[in-house]
């Protein structure tokens, strides 16, 4: 299944002819709370549904619970809504995602099961998507993040891929330099994870290097000087990483990162990019036993050669240094240290919160140890 994508800030004229078929219709609106006005996305929108019926939920929280995404269907049903319309970061798309594939059922106690389960949908009203950040690209995916009792789960099922996606830069001009840094980091790591990934195949590494070419030409600029066309690039690169991950899934450091913003408040992007230096390097040379990748340990070591290329550089022990240091210049710190991650108690956490399911994707097996290692040298050095 694929959706149609409309890039530009000239795309509103597009989206402006599809509500047109919804005139009369109830339309459900999903926002984030303060970053929908901030963004300027509110006032386009108001402009667009002036000759419409709409009801806006935003009343969840930053990383959605299964009560948000239950509250929201209870509104969507209330309301009779016939379209959603999901505006914001990734954790508001997925929201938007979770309330329209699963508004059909009728039990409340079968939602989080249908979750847990990864249970098909059956998808009954049209779902437009407009991302406001540079990185997410929960737009161009098949999967929804949300919490259980805690636990963070992703619920896989191709009836959550929006049916049309509007990408307008101009949204992202408000974001802060460290806010963009971490999405755009988001976008660069799941493009690089894609490259590698178990479930990578010639088409998604092919989106997943294109995404990685166009963020890397465009970063800086984008988030040091905040230059408007750079950042549009990096939308466009972000989209392409989206269609990537939705074939490939993602790997190592998206598992890692998870407990670093559960439990430490950390942002998702600026998480993820703590480890990939690390399994940039771990996943190389491996041996056959530690082989997760059924065309083999060569085929896994080529990728990781062709991948160091991509960046200009002739190991992967460059490239690992490389990132680190990209990712300090933009301003996510990779100190553990200086985000007060500052005890093997504290490291001892995040270890034990791995999503060790998304792991099996990563191509060589995660040893706890070695992760554990690798994030205790940053203490001991200090």
């Amino acid at each position: 299944m694929n959706n149609k994508v409309y890039f530009g800030d000239d795309s509103v004229s597009e989206l402006r002819i599809y509500l047109e078929e919804f005139k009369g219709k109830k339309i459900f609106l999903v926002t984030g709370k303060k970053s929908f006005e901030n963004c300027g996305a509110k006032s386009m929108i108001d402009e667009l549904l002036v000759n419409h019926s709409y009801i806006r939920y935003s009343d969840f929280d930053v990383n959605p619970k299964i009560e948000d995404v239950i509250d929201g269907i209870k509104l969507f049903k209330s309301e009779s809504c016939e379209l959603t319309i999901a505006i914001g970061g990734g954790s508001v798309i997925d929201c938007g995602k979770l309330i329209n594939s699963l508004s059909h059922i009728d039990d409340e106690k079968l939602i989080s099961e249908y979750i847990i389960k990864n249970t098909n949908t059956q998808k009954k009203t049209s779902f437009f998507a407009i991302p406001t950040t540079a990185g997410a690209g929960s737009e161009s995916t098949h999967f929804a993040v949300v919490y259980i009792d805690n636990k963070k789960y992703s619920f896989a099922n191709q009836n959550l891929l929006p049916d049309k996606v509007f990408i307008i830069p101009k949204f992202t001009y408000s974001l802060s330099k460290y806010q963009f840094a971490c999405s755009a980091a988001d976008a660069l790591c799941q493009s690089i994870e894609s490259f590698w990934a178990v479930n990578s195949n010639l088409t998604s590494k092919k989106y997943a290097k294109l995404s990685i070419q166009m963020i890397l030409k465009n970063l800086l600029d984008a988030v040091i000087d905040e230059d408007k066309e750079a950042r549009k690039q990096i939308c466009l690169g972000a989209n392409l990483a989206g269609k990537a991950i939705n074939i490939s899934k993602t790997t190592g450091p998206h598992a890692v990162s998870y407990p670093f913003t559960t439990y430490f408040n950390l942002n998702h992007g600026h998480a993820v990019s703590l480890s990939l230096p690390f399994f940039v390097k771990y996943n190389y040379d491996l041996k056959l036993d530690e082989c997760n990748d059924i065309r083999g340990v060569d085929y896994v070591n080529e990728t990781l050669k062709d991948l160091c290329s991509i960046f200009g550089l002739n190991n992967v022990e460059q490239l690992s240094v490389n990132l680190k240091n990209l990712f300090n210049q933009i301003g996510l710190n990779q100190s553990l240290i200086e985000l007060g991650l500052n005890s093997e108690k504290k490291i001892n956490k995040v270890i034990d919160g791995i999503n060790f399911e998304r792991a099996k994707n990563n191509p060589r097996k995660i040893n706890s140890l070695d992760l554990k290692e690798y994030f205790l040298t940053d203490l001991l050095e200090k």
